[in-house]
C-alpha cells in the first residue's frame, strides 16, 4: 500500500507543533512532513508526492498562489487544504481557477481539521475509506453537514436515532433535500439536528426531490431558526 504523505505549512511553531501532534494521533499510519516557510515547502516538494498539503495563504517568504498554481501542475493529485486567518473571499476566483475548495479559519479547531483530512483524503486511523460513518453523542451532525458542504460532496446522509430514520442529502455545496418518516424540507432537517443519539452514515444515493436547495449554512441557520420558532411556541 503506498504511504500516505500529507505537508503542513505553518509559520507560528507552537500552532505547528500542535497541529501535527494533533494528526498523528488522529492519523498514526500517515506520515506527516512539516514546513515554516515557502522555501522549506518547495524543497519537501521535490522530494515527495504529498496526498494532502495544508498551508496558510500567507507565508513569510514567498507568493502561496503562485506556489500552490505550480504545485497542482507538477502534483495534481495532490488536495490542499487552506488554513488561514485573513479574508479568503478577496482570494477565491484564484484558488477556485487552482481547483482549491477546503478553507478553515483561524484561529484553527484541530478536531475539526482532523474531520476534515478524514474527508478530504479519506482515511481514519487504522485505513483508508471514501465515506463517512459516525456516533451523534461524539460528533454534531451540524460539523458533519459544513465538513460535507465545504468538500462540495454529492451524497446522502443516513441518520438513525431509536427507530426512527432521517435522511440529508447534499450535491456541490447545497443542501438539496432532508426527509423523515412524518416531515421533508428545511421541518425535516430542523427535527434531525435535534437528534442527540445515534448514528450517522454516508451514501452515494441521490436525492428523491429538491424541496431545500439552500447553501449548507443558510440551510443550518434556517433550520436553527425554525427550531428556535417551535421552542418559543410550545411546539418543541
Amino acid at each position: 500500500m503506498t504511504e500516505i504523505k500529507i505537508l503542513l505549512v505553518e509559520e507560528d511553531r507552537a500552532l505547528l507543533a500542535l497541529t501535527f501532534d494533533c494528526l498523528t494521533q488522529n492519523f498514526p499510519h500517515v506520515r506527516i512532513v512539516t514546513a515554516r516557510t515557502y522555501s522549506e515547502a518547495e524543497i519537501l516538494c521535490n522530494q515527495f508526492q504529498f496526498h494532502l498539503f495544508i498551508t496558510d495563504l500567507i507565508v513569510p517568504d514567498g507568493n502561496m498562489l503562485d506556489f500552490l498554481t505550480d504545485l497542482k501542475t507538477v502534483q495534481p493529485g495532490c488536495h490542499i487544504v487552506i488554513t488561514t486567518g485573513v479574508d479568503i473571499t478577496q482570494f477565491r476566483d484564484q484558488l477556485n481557477a487552482i481547483g482549491i475548495t477546503f478553507y478553515v479559519s483561524k484561529p484553527v479547531l484541530l478536531q475539526t481539521l482532523a474531520d476534515l483530512i478524514r474527508h478530504v483524503v479519506g482515511v481514519d486511523e487504522n485505513t483508508a475509506t471514501d465515506s463517512f460513518q459516525g456516533v451523534l453523542n461524539q460528533l454534531d451532525l451540524r460539523d458533519i453537514i459544513q465538513l460535507k458542504g465545504m468538500g462540495r460532496a454529492h451524497c446522502a446522509l443516513i441518520v438513525e436515532n431509536r427507530g426512527l430514520t432521517g435522511h440529508v442529502y447534499l450535491r456541490e455545496g447545497l443542501v438539496v433535500h432532508a426527509e423523515t418518516a412524518n416531515s421533508s424540507g428545511i421541518q425535516a432537517l430542523q427535527h434531525i439536528l435535534e437528534w442527540q443519539t445515534g448514528s450517522v452514515n454516508e451514501t452515494a444515493a441521490i436525492a428523491p426531490c429538491e424541496s431545500i436547495m439552500l447553501g449548507w449554512q443558510t440551510a443550518l441557520l434556517e433550520a436553527t431558526r425554525v427550531m428556535d420558532e417551535e421552542h418559543e411556541q410550545g411546539v418543541i
